[in-house]
């Protein structure tokens, strides 16, 4: 858009120098104003959604005449009071490649090169949606990723107050071996089994940022119009700026952005200072993040994707521990060694709303096939339960503003940290309780989920096997989007629980030709394990103390029980961080989802 210019206070006679240079000036404002420019999404290489009219839209002087050319037909508009301007192209079917001219009377013709048009997927969420194929081990899979027919963009973040106009520059890339290691392992691996199914040209849209809550990607009208999101969104807020306050407190001066890679190789070398003069060993986990940035700026670099970093969740639990916690001002707290945050302020990025205000509501009207969701690490604290209330905002608000009903698939939060002991685990509850809303959250129409709590890793919170996982939402994809009928999709989930005397039967939807026993290989899906018994099923009674469970498989159920429980009332399963060794299948090789009966 043209920006305006002020008259400066000059002298009576102006030199014939100034003149030239004002009509100069003149005339650039007067080329500019004719100037068109399209929203940042648009770009060489990209997936249009097929079989739908497409919005394409960017700004010019407002009465500006807009043409937009595409597949031999033109479709015109002007820009409004704001500049915007918008068009919709016809629907047209999978293809390509095609060519997109955008001019305006006067404005630099704009092209679009080798876009297809094909199904586009939006994938968002935190740290394992984002998590590229580079670090997923995946050697083999990175040199076979010569797939033309799948193009893929990473949106940079970015955080904001209020709702952006347009996400930040970008570039679609067809997926190469030497492109698709930074791209998302979850969403490369769902597009490649949809891609391989269909034969359909697959676009992933990945507008996802690590460490971040649902809270984040969540519109003021989806946080404000449901009650329970409302309440938990204050408590929320004020739960950021008393922790802002407590970081600026343990660093020396004020605490502003998050720190860049020379900020924090500067903290580090501070911190073993201070470590070192009071004589407590280094933990392993400092020493990696100290090794990490030294790597992470090689890689910047050269433009490959940054390794990922140690946990400073453990680094500050570790930190607390030290002779040093007494007085925390001695080491200031690890920050955040990311290189550019957009900012509300403060720690402000995790405030509600500052990522749907930059990354997803810029993006409305474009059109997409359905949208991939991998969060709730982050939404595993105070209010877990709460969860479903989160997406149901989220899914219904996006639905209403796309005026789309678009499949909406995610993934239940894997298996981490350590395993339970001996008994049934019955304290830190908030993965297993997040867990319960992902499952509940089936009840939204056109919803999916793929079940992770076999794939996970108990060392990382970003377990490396991404490929069962995008694989498992593909089979979402492919039997409910594109026409494969006979497919089993899901592996068990939980129906109900009738107590017969002294036993609870356990029923079960999703059955995939029969429950079984199973184990797990690397890859792919399970394997029935004959003589072995179902594992993490738990009982109880009115006294509400849970004992492992005595477990028989009974055609779609499964029979629980327990001589040290005469009259149970309640069953779980898996309903564990890390439930280790849960082996309930179906015959498909689906594993089933961890639940409870009870809501104790």
């Amino acid at each position: 858009m043209m920006k305006s210019l002020s008259a400066p206070v000059r002298p009576r006679c102006w030199s014939l120098r100034a003149a030239l240079l004002l009509a100069l000036v003149v005339s650039s404002a007067a080329l500019n104003a004719a100037e068109v420019s399209l929203a940042n999404i648009f770009n060489d290489n990209m997936v249009v959604q097929r079989d739908r009219p497409v919005p394409v839209w960017g700004w010019a002087a407002p009465g500006t005449a807009v043409s937009v050319a595409f597949n031999g037909k033109t479709e015109t508009a002007k820009a409004d009071a704001s500049g915007k301007w918008l068009v919709r192209l016809a629907a047209l079917p999978a293809g390509g490649p095609y060519e997109m001219a955008v001019t305006s009377a006067g404005g630099k013709p704009l092209e679009v090169k080798n876009v297809l048009m094909g199904d586009v997927w939006l994938c968002s969420g935190q740290s394992n949606m984002a998590f590229g194929l580079g670090g997923c081990d995946s050697a083999e899979d990175i040199a076979a990723a010569d797939f033309p027919q799948i193009r893929a963009v990473f949106l940079d973040e970015h955080f904001a107050a209020e709702p952006q106009r347009d996400v930040p520059e970008n570039n679609w890339q067809a997926i190469s071996p030497q492109t698709v290691s930074r791209y998302s392992g979850v969403a490369f691996y769902f597009a490649r089994k949809v891609q391989s199914e269909t034969k359909i040209p697959i676009g992933i849209l990945i507008s996802s940022v690590g460490g971040t809550e649902i809270e984040c990607w969540m519109s003021a009208e989806a946080i404000n119009s449901y009650p329970e999101n409302a309440s938990a969104a204050e408590a929320y807020n004020k739960a950021i700026q008393t922790w802002e306050k407590e970081l600026a407190a343990s660093r020396p001066g004020p605490w502003q952005e998050p720190i860049g890679l020379d900020e924090a190789a500067a903290w580090v070398a501070a911190a073993r200072t201070a470590l070192t003069a009071s004589n407590t060993p280094l933990d392993p986990q400092f020493t990696a993040f100290e090794a990490w940035i030294p790597a992470a700026k090689a890689a910047l670099a050269v433009g490959k994707p940054v390794p990922t970093p140690p946990s400073l969740e453990k680094i500050g639990i570790w930190i607390k521990k030290t002779p040093l916690a007494a007085d925390f001002k001695g080491i200031p707290v690890a920050p955040h060694p990311l290189t550019d945050r957009h900012g509300v302020g403060g720690h402000g990025w995790f405030r509600t709303q500052s990522l749907y205000n930059g990354m997803i509501h810029p993006l409305i009207p474009f059109a997409f096939k359905g949208m991939l969701w991998y969060q709730g690490e982050n939404g595993s604290g105070p209010g877990a339960d709460a969860y479903f209330h989160r997406m149901r905002g989220l899914i219904e608000t996006m639905r209403k503003e796309w005026q789309n009903p678009f499949p909406f698939y995610y993934v239940q939060i894997a298996n981490w940290r350590d395993a339970p002991g001996a008994e049934p685990q019955t304290q830190d509850l908030a993965w297993p309780i997040t867990r319960q809303a992902q499952l509940k959250a089936l009840e939204i129409p056109n919803t999916g989920m793929a079940v992770a709590i076999d794939v996970g890793d108990t060392a990382d919170i970003h377990p490396k096997n991404k490929r069962d996982v995008g694989e498992r939402l593909a089979l979402w994809a492919l039997a409910r989007d594109y026409g494969k009928k006979d497919l089993v999709y899901s592996g068990p989930l939980f129906k109900a629980a009738r107590v017969e005397g002294s036993k609870i039967r356990v029923v079960f939807d999703s059955l995939g030709g029969g429950l079984m026993v199973g184990k797990k290989p690397p890859f792919g899906p399970a394997v029935e394990d004959p003589g072995a018994k179902l594992t993490q099923f738990a009982i109880a009674g009115d006294d509400k103390k849970w004992v492992w469970a005595e477990t028989v498989i009974d055609g779609a159920s499964v029979v629980v029980s327990s001589p040290q429980v005469p009259t149970p009332v309640a069953v779980r399963y898996a309903f564990a961080a890390n439930p280790e060794g849960c082996n309930l299948y179906n015959k498909a090789g689906l594993p089933a989802s961890p639940f409870r009966s009870d809501t104790w």
